[in-house]
């Protein structure tokens, strides 16, 4: 088990509703979700939201994210492995109720099993209607729409990743 495993494990055993999986992502959803954000239209800024241990954050960099990660832990370990990259340790939903400039957003936070889900669609929701989201890409280990209801004119399910524990599907909303 590599120390980013073992560091993910940690936390998931210590708060496993907040983390929401037992291990990362896999490389191969990080480059799906990427690819996604690559076909979606130019934006002010991107933003991931749950980044965890920096799994998809990895294969964002391209696109200089603003990285948002509740747990401590964890955005300590993306500020080292990532210090180019303005990494804040603060709430995601907070985040996205303080919006004022438009972004495309990236969810790294599997909403199936997370307490605030209800929350997360509502901000997102009211982040698109204002103009602020104008994209979203989330993943998702469930089969249906995880963002339904959210007002986008199109959402889509991209990619099915089996490469992935659990398998993840790749949702895009614009």
């Amino acid at each position: 088990m590599t120390h980013l495993h073992g560091v993910f494990l940690n936390r998931f055993l210590a708060k496993p509703k907040s983390v929401g999986a037992l291990l990362p992502s896999s490389r191969h959803l990080g480059r799906q979700m990427a690819k996604a954000v690559t076909e979606l239209p130019a934006v002010e800024s991107v933003v991931e939201i749950g980044a965890g241990t920096g799994s998809i954050t990895r294969h964002l960099q391209p696109f200089n994210p603003v990285v948002v990660e509740i747990e401590e832990a964890f955005a300590l370990l993306l500020r080292q492995r990532f210090p180019q990259l303005d990494i804040r340790h603060g709430c995601g939903l907070q985040f996205l109720q303080s919006l004022e400039q438009s972004i495309g957003l990236v969810i790294s936070v599997p909403l199936i099993n997370n307490p605030l889900r209800d929350r997360f669609i509502e901000s997102i929701r009211q982040g698109h209607e204002s103009g602020h989201i104008k994209w979203c890409v989330i993943f998702t280990y469930g089969l249906s729409n995880p963002l339904e209801g959210t007002g986008f004119a199109c959402s889509r399910r991209r990619k099915w990743v089996v490469a992935n524990v659990p398998p993840a599907h790749v949702w895009v909303y614009y």
